[in-house]
């Protein structure tokens, strides 16, 4: 794991002292000092440093007093520096220093006493190397030197006091002045909570102010290690370092260390490029190329798809320079930067349009013409992109592009053969060619009739636009018209044979009609046609969401130029909006995040004016499941890390299913990365309990959801009711019309007392409707047959 991912200090603590636990041999403690040495080349740690230098001393015999004191240096210039804690590993290294003294008892006397005085000497310089610095306790340390330079004196007859002694008091007091400042900012750090990152950044900025590098990079090293996930502390020291040093074995190491603890860091990944040419110029062109190809494929396997182009063009610019050092006359290097440009192509285009490689075009094309002075070449990949551009071609801005190439390295001629063709194409700003193309031909132009037939051409184009562009503002500066909504009362249903004349009791009431209050429409806009390839239509939207917050939402995949969100006659939202983008590539970056929640509701995002079709398959997929009865309360992430946490690194995608207003459905599909992953992944997972819930999961076979047997069709259920009567549930009466499936009862014979006498009623007349008989099979009698049996009384 650590080959690939750096390890936090208590794991290495961890481990090392397991490995302590069970050493005996020599070269088992030398792996130890292996371990301890990558530990340490992590993270800046207190603590694994004063273990590290403690088990050294113990070995002396085995390591040895010079290898000791590497150690020891190495830790002082680490971790000798940190206020608060530094002055511990002052103070080992000076008891390590005494300790030496008890091994020269064994040698004669001459040896012994220069041994002795080389070794106060030693010490001296040890304690004034220390007060020198601003570190806690530093006061105690320096009586603590004054009374063993008076104890050497008395005992061994030593002064170690040197003329410039009054200097050393000198530093001492500035270093202590100058604690007092860093002890402020010790005293927030303390006082915040983990990780410190501002309190570090304001930190630093003292620090960097004051221009001490070694106190400048401990101190970054201390904020690493607290915030190693933090990209821009990463960068600002990068930064930092790149400004002090140009030595390879030391800035290297610290972008090795940064890209291992944030490998998506793009930003990373460009700087780690150009430090190592920085550094690296002193090599054979093959050896630099080799290493810089070596960090543009890992940095490829790393990043997001959003880092590739910069990528590519800080390796092409490389490539470029390597070139020029070589030499253009050198058809091995050249035939190599055109690999390198065709290798970039040939990558991105897949993924992304024409447009998106259009800095690689440029910077190809100018190459091809400035340095290898090949412009048929240039012209070729101008052509090229021109073909495979989907918008950009119609921009100005390209064919301006192209046009100033021309009249840098082409002819007048193709100069205005390529504004011509870019006047006829462009939609958005021509009149900028045709400028420029009167500009060049008043400069260059040696024939008046031919400045007045471009002069004429580009009249009449202007025109054609400027009319086109006069519709689309009318258009869009259009209001609808208020409309008054009629409110009507309602009024009761009389039946269709109802008596109409003077006589009758009903009476037609009459319908008041109310105007209510004008309402604002939304307004109508029609999208320009040459920006529909800019426009993503996005639906299922809260009904509060408004155009400011869908314009903050969206601008993550790049500049919004306009938000049309669709509203009703009471200029209410309908859930549906039109994104429009300045650029094409920010379109296909919002396609990729269809069905993104925006208030807790998946939003339907779909390109202009194109259907959404179901986008999953109905067949049977191998390699990837289906997983049902999903907790409710369960997301997309909950279910990856509880349930299937140890396949991540196999799974391609995953979709939790849901409703359109974000709930989750219970089910889920996950697409494995081959079909025999996936089944064991149903061995092992299918039942697997979930908050009290046993999860179904089995190989996605959407056909088996539309297979039903033929025995099944059609086909009517028996059931019993509570009282053993039988009674049939009838088969499926979708495709059945609604006239057939309602039962129509037959007149009920209903006999009426009136009086003493029972009375059959009339049969009903010819002229009775078929709605009638309802009527009277229904409730008995209707108001004809009432009045009929009243006259005839």
């Amino acid at each position: 794991m650590n080959k690939v991912y750096p390890l936090s200090p208590k794991l290495w603590k961890e481990w090392i002292q397991d490995e302590i636990s069970i050493s005996n041999t020599p070269e088992q403690c030398k792996n130890i000092i292996d371990l301890y040495n990558r530990a340490v080349s992590e993270y800046l740690d207190f603590d694994l440093w004063i273990d590290y230098a403690n088990y050294a001393i113990k070995q002396k015999n085995l390591l040895g007093i010079v290898a000791i004191h590497d150690i020891l240096d190495k830790a002082l210039a680490q971790i000798g520096l940190h206020v608060t804690r530094g002055s511990s590993i002052w103070t080992l290294y000076r008891n390590f220093e005494m300790s030496l003294l008890e091994d020269f008892g064994e040698l004669d006397e001459q040896k012994r006493q220069e041994l002795f005085k080389k070794q106060m000497h030693r010490l001296y310089e040890l304690y004034c190397r220390q007060i020198s610095l601003p570190l806690e306790g530093m006061e105690e340390v320096h009586l603590e030197f004054l009374e063993w330079l008076q104890e050497v004196e008395k005992t061994f007859k030593l002064n170690l006091k040197q003329n410039d002694f009054s200097k050393i008091e000198t530093i001492y007091n500035k270093a202590f002045e100058k604690y007092k400042l860093l002890e402020e900012y010790e005293n927030r750090l303390q006082n915040s909570e983990p990780p410190h990152y501002e309190q570090y950044v304001k930190y630093l900025e003292f620090e960097k102010s004051n221009d001490d590098l070694a106190r400048t990079q401990c101190l970054f090293e201390r904020a690493i290690t607290d915030n190693c996930l933090q990209i821009d502390l990463w960068l600002d020291y990068l930064t930092y370092c790149d400004s002090k040093f140009v030595v390879e074995e030391i800035i290297l190491p610290i972008y090795e260390r940064a890209i291992r603890n944030c490998y998506w860091g793009g930003t990373i990944w460009i700087r780690y490029l150009e430090a190592a040419e920085r550094v690296g110029l002193q090599k054979s062109p093959k050896d630099l190329q080799s290493r810089l190809t070596l960090i543009l494929e890992r940095a490829l396997k790393n990043v997001s798809f959003d880092y590739y182009l910069s990528l590519w063009m800080a390796y092409l610019s490389f490539v470029r320079r390597l070139t020029n050092k070589i030499g253009w006359n050198n058809n091995e290097a050249v035939e190599n930067l055109r690999n390198s440009f065709r290798s970039a192509i040939d990558q991105l285009e897949p993924y992304k349009d024409g447009d998106y490689c259009y800095e690689i075009y440029n910077l190809y094309a100018n190459i091809e013409a400035h340095f290898c002075k090949n412009l048929t070449n240039s012209r070729t990949i101008w052509n090229e992109f021109l073909d495979k551009s989907t918008s950009l071609k119609y921009q100005a801005n390209t064919w301006l592009d192209y046009g100033q190439f021309e009249l840098l390295y082409g002819d007048i001629e193709h100069v205005r053969q390529v504004l011509l063709k870019g006047l006829n194409i462009c939609k958005d700003l021509p009149e900028k060619i045709g400028e420029l193309l009167l500009k060049v031909e008043r400069t260059y132009g040696n024939d008046i009739n031919v400045i007045h037939q471009l002069k004429v051409k580009y009249e009449k184009i202007m025109k054609k636009i400027n009319e086109k562009r006069l519709r689309q503002q009318n258009e869009s500066q259009k209001h609808v018209e208020y409309g008054n909504k009629t409110k009507a009362t309602t009024s009761k249903r009389k039946a269709d044979n109802m008596v109409k004349d003077e006589h009758s009791v009903y009476k037609k009431k009459k319908i008041n009609q109310q105007k209510d209050e004008p309402i604002r429409h939304g307004v109508t806009v029609k999208t320009d046609e040459s920006k529909r390839d800019e426009t993503i239509f996005v639906s299922n939207l809260d009904f509060n969401v408004d155009e400011k917050e869908l314009r903050e939402i969206f601008s993550q995949f790049g500049e919004v130029r306009d938000v049309r969100l669709v509203l009703n006659f009471k200029g209410l939202s309908k859930g549906y909006a039109y994104i429009e983008f300045v650029n094409i590539n920010s379109v296909h970056k919002a396609l990729k995040h269809d069905r993104m929640l925006i208030r807790q509701r998946p939003a339907f995002i779909t390109e202009m004016d194109k259907r959404k079709s179901f986008q999953y398959g109905r067949n049977k997929e191998d390699n990837k499941l289906f997983v049902k009865n999903i907790p409710l309360e369960i997301t997309e992430e909950e279910l990856l890390d509880k349930v299937f946490s140890e396949y991540r690194d196999s799974i391609v995608t995953a979709r939790l299913v849901t409703r359109r207003d974000g709930r989750s459905r219970g089910i889920a599909y996950i697409e494995m990365k081959d079909s025999k992953t996936a089944s064991k992944v149903v061995q092992e997972k299918d039942e697997f309990e979930l908050c009290d819930r046993k999860l179904t999961v089995a190989i996605s076979d959407p056909t088996k959801s539309f297979t039903v047997d033929s025995k099944d069709q059609n086909q009517k259920t028996t059931i019993k009711s509570i009282t053993g009567e039988e009674f049939r549930k009838p088969g499926p009466t979708s495709m059945v019309p609604y006239s057939v499936l309602r039962v129509k009862t037959k007149p009920s014979k209903v006999k009426l007392q009136i009086g003493n006498e029972q009375q059959q009623p009339p049969p009903p007349s010819s002229s009775s409707s078929s709605q009638e008989q309802e009527t009277v099979g229904k409730s008995g009698l209707n108001n004809n047959q009432f009045r009929s049996m009243f006259l005839k009384k």
